[in-house]
């Protein structure tokens, strides 16, 4: 389709309000956006083709990534997890919460619903409890949206894994860390003992 979809682009509401209205981009017909190049080229991968690939970008290694963590001042606990510790996989899980980010911000619904997917399939058929707590940190940082879907299946998930999840001082860090984390975990898990209560009256 991206041979042949020369409008697919429009899907975007942002897209075509640049496009068509009253912008400077509408007369230059020239977009910038200023993303990470990688996470874009997804991004145009879906608008085109209605899918993307989420194989992590590999191009900077794991050792660049963590010489880039250790230079920044305030790094959250979660955060300092090696990259090298983490399976390809779940780096695909990052990038399907990056690429939901993205979709947002250019109101693409279609590309955050298959990112919902894909994350969620990340989840279920290569759990891994390190990797998990990294995910955590990247939807409820402050890059994505408050009150995503992804939280929703954080949340899931989290309940899914609590036996494993409590043994790890990783996940001790982002309950600290992150405060509607732990409302919205707690929230869910009421809700749970509230459910088994009322079958056992």
């Amino acid at each position: 389709m991206r041979e042949d979809g020369k409008f697919s682009d429009l899907l975007s509401p942002f897209f075509d309000k640049a496009a068509n209205g009253n912008f400077e981009e509408s007369e230059s017909r020239v977009i910038n956006i200023h993303d990470d190049p990688f996470i874009v080229s997804k991004l145009f991968d879906f608008l085109y083709r209605a899918d993307y690939d989420d194989s992590p970008d590999d191009t900077d290694g794991p050792a660049a990534d963590n010489e880039s963590a250790a230079n920044q001042e305030g790094i959250s606990p979660t955060e300092r997890i090696s990259q090298d510790a983490l399976s390809r996989q779940w780096r695909r899980a990052q990038t399907n919460v990056q690429i939901y980010i993205i979709a947002d911000k250019y109101m693409i619904e279609g590309l955050k619903d298959i990112s919902k997917r894909k994350l969620n399939s990340n989840m279920e058929n290569n759990w891994d409890d390190c990797g998990f707590l990294t995910v955590v940190s990247d939807v409820y940082g402050s890059q994505c949206p408050p009150r995503s879907d992804l939280r929703e299946i954080i949340i899931r998930f989290a309940l899914r894994h609590l036996g494993t999840l409590q043994k790890f001082r990783q996940f001790d860090d982002a309950r600290k860390e992150y405060p509607e984390f732990v409302y919205e975990l707690s929230t869910a898990l009421i809700e749970r003992v509230v459910e088994l209560e009322k079958r056992t009256w």
